[in-house]
């Protein structure tokens, strides 16, 4: 699940060019202020360009500039700016506030020029420190953007968004403490900030910290219950940790919010294909292949049901299919056992060769392959494959009962 870093833009309105105005500018400049708290936008824009057909101030071209940014506006807004610049070069907030629209626009390096100015005005401002820590993020300049994020806190240790823009940095060099020490100092300036809960919890999924996964994804969905990311977040850590019976519990809370949520519906099909509920796995894997016909984990699942089911050219279609969309070694195995129990022998050795040309240290592979040749009377060849077997399988918990067995075979092939 991917975690996208979040742009605050904070705009400043200065009112100090506005001096000598007439009552009535006065008042509608006022006026247009209380409109931009009130998000009227283009009422703001009104306003403004009646005050200037009277006077030209640089700060009404910083107010209409933030209210064409309300609106999305981003180039006439960023043209607003750059006026209220040229009339006074010194007015800081239209220079962050053309930084912000530039930023909108990702035009990164214009925005980081005009926040390196402002800093070097005003060095002790945090806050424009955590706008270029942003930007920096944006252009994975990691160690710059944990640099401004460390001079913010330097600055105003209150604020919780500075520790999570700093958190999140931490989670993309994978510093997990650091972030989660972050995360514990953002949650204690600001409860209320569900975010940190979230990205808390995937550092302890990421990190296999289950039991903290699910404890903070629940304290999220406590205040957001809404959350089909999160609950899906959840559902997948659930299922992670074999608590198969929530995990549904929370796919069928997505997929009723969320019917075409193909994740959903795959991972469900995996829990029902485990617990040999054949039909309903099947039903979730035709609905997952149907949004999404490159989830090739789900025709490797569906493979699989097909060949427990015995129907084993219907499972090499699927396996192959998963094939075309990610190459690895387990597909050729699943595509190899399906052709040898459809006794065809050829084409199983060449599906284990190519299955050990990307994984050469499968020691069940070597068996089965050496099975194969054994059925295709190359007893040499099956001879060297099982004791590529032994040689390998001391490695493997799982296959060492195995290996009197095959060491009889060797014997046996060995004396005929």
């Amino acid at each position: 699940m991917k975690y996208g870093f979040i742009i605050t833009a904070f705009f400043f309105i200065s009112v100090s060019s506005l001096f000598s105005q007439t009552s009535r500018t006065d008042s509608l400049f006022s006026l247009a202020a209380e409109e931009y708290n009130n998000k009227n936008y283009a009422h703001v824009i009104f306003l403004v360009n009646d005050i200037l057909t009277e006077r030209q101030s640089p700060s009404l071209y910083n107010l209409r500039g933030v209210a064409n940014y309300g609106l999305s506006d981003y180039e006439n807004a960023i043209a607003d700016f750059s006026e209220a610049l040229r009339l006074d070069s010194n007015l800081l907030d239209a220079r962050e506030n053309r930084a912000n629209s530039y930023i909108a626009l990702k035009q990164f390096d214009k925005a980081i020029n005009d926040i390196n100015i402002v800093i070097a005005k005003e060095p002790e401002k945090s806050g424009t420190y955590y706008s270029r820590a942003v930007l920096h993020s944006e252009l994975k300049d990691y160690d710059k953007a944990i640099a401004d994020f460390s001079a913010a806190i330097s600055r105003n240790d209150k604020n919780p968004n500075y520790y999570h823009g700093r958190a999140e940095i931490y989670f993309y060099m994978n510093e997990f403490d650091r972030a989660l020490a972050d995360l514990e100092t953002t949650i204690k300036l600001n409860p209320s900030k569900i975010d940190a809960l979230k990205l808390k919890a995937m550092i302890h999924q990421k990190t296999n910290n289950l039991d903290a996964a699910i404890a903070d994804f629940a304290a999220y969905l406590k205040q957001d219950p809404k959350a089909t990311d999160v609950r899906l977040s959840r559902a997948i850590a659930l299922q992670e940790k074999g608590d198969t019976q929530k995990a549904l519990a929370d796919y069928a809370l997505v997929l009723k919010a969320d019917p075409r949520n193909d994740i959903a519906l795959s991972n469900r099909s995996i829990i029902y294909f485990e617990s040999k509920e054949f039909d309903k796995a099947m039903a979730d894997l035709n609905a997952t292949l149907e949004l999404n016909s490159k989830n090739y984990q789900s025709f490797m699942t569906r493979g699989d049901i097909f060949y427990e089911q015995t129907k084993y050219t219907e499972a090499i279609s699927d396996y192959e299919c998963a094939l075309k969309l990610h190459s690895e070694a387990v597909l050729y195995i699943k595509i190899a056992n399906s052709q040898f129990s459809l006794k065809e022998y050829d084409m199983a050795y060449e599906s284990y060769t190519k299955a050990l040309a990307l994984d050469a240290n499968n020691a069940q592979t070597y068996y089965n392959r050496g099975k194969t040749l054994r059925v295709l009377g190359k007893n040499d060849k099956a001879v060297e494959d099982y004791q590529k077997f032994l040689e390998l399988a001391p490695n493997d918990e799982r296959l060492k009962e195995f290996v009197p067995l095959v060491q009889q075979e060797i014997n046996q092939l060995k004396n005929k």
